[in-house]
């Protein structure tokens, strides 16, 4: 039906930054933490960096998606997908 591929192309839309966000951060994460796997307590404090750190990024991404979710829409699939920014916000 139209609706469901609307929210379909919506979630396909949505779930592209955090794909992107986590295959950068997998392969950098790899080699930071490995360097401090001798040291418990810097592997520890270097994970919860890592994560608080993608977290945030992966906050501000989602929330400017959000905000200019109706012009992304719009400009990059035309005006018969426009419903599927409102699945974005």
């Amino acid at each position: 039906t139209n609706t469901l591929g609307q929210y379909y192309k919506a979630d396909e839309i949505a779930a592209l930054p955090s794909q992107q966000l986590s295959g950068l951060v997998s392969k950098v994460s790899l080699p930071l933490l490995s360097a401090l796997q001798s040291d418990l307590e810097a592997l520890k404090r270097g994970f919860a960096n890592l994560v608080s750190k993608t977290m945030f990024i992966s906050f501000l991404v989602m929330f400017n998606l959000m905000a200019i979710s109706k012009s992304l829409v719009l400009t990059t699939m035309g005006d018969k997908w426009e419903e599927a920014s409102h699945y974005l916000i």
